[in-house]
């Protein structure tokens, strides 16, 4: 069975494979001083919203990425995108991070 590096390890690489090319680095002020790896962090949080887009409204990675949100004042939020077949709004709060065993 793989060890819990294994698996992060696994899942960032799937991540960064299929998105992390197509998303931008934040233009969020509070993010001038953030080191590489958290911006890394930040692309790959917004990675996962995308990569939940895609598989609850099966869209293409293309239309998950041009949903994300990017801003200082987005209230949080990381990814809109209306499911007009289901006629849903679907509002994603993604947090991805390798430290700890839950959530916060």
């Amino acid at each position: 069975m793989a060890s819990r590096e294994e698996k992060l390890e696994q899942i960032e690489t799937a991540l960064t494979n299929r998105f992390l090319e197509m998303i931008q680095q934040t233009t969020d002020e509070n993010a001038k001083n953030w080191s590489a790896e958290d911006h890394r962090i930040n692309r790959l949080s917004r990675a996962l919203a995308a990569y939940a887009l895609v598989g609850l409204c099966k869209i293409s990675d293309k239309d998950a990425v041009s949903a994300i949100t990017d801003g200082r004042d987005d209230g949080g939020i990381d990814a809109l995108h209306f499911h007009r077949a289901e006629n849903k709004l679907l509002i994603v709060q993604a947090k991805y991070k390798r430290t700890g065993t839950g959530p916060d």
